[in-house]
């Protein structure tokens, strides 16, 4: 995973950093063995990932189209898809 990785170093790319379904651009900053950090560049923050919460991602030369049906169209050379941790309320 790093060696991909490595090629995007200081290069935008899709992330959903934010929520689960939504990929946001952020900056790959770092391409360590075990993890992976971007600055997203809407909030400036730097986020940290260990590869194995890598649950998909997608490269193409001429960039991966993200969007949706009632979304603005983005365009990346590299999406990555992290898993997250489901907000649940109390059930009453």
């Amino acid at each position: 995973m790093k060696a991909l990785f490595d090629r995007y170093l200081n290069q935008p790319i899709g992330l959903n950093f934010h929520t689960a379904y939504h990929i946001d651009e952020a900056t790959l900053a770092v391409a360590a063995d075990t993890y992976f950090a971007a600055v997203g560049v809407k909030d400036g923050v730097t986020h940290y990932y260990p590869y194995s919460a890598v649950i998909h991602v997608m490269e193409r030369a001429d960039g991966v189209v993200v969007g949706g049906l009632f979304t603005h169209k983005h365009k990346w050379p590299l999406v990555v898809k992290v898993g997250h941790v489901v907000d649940v309320g109390p059930i009453v």
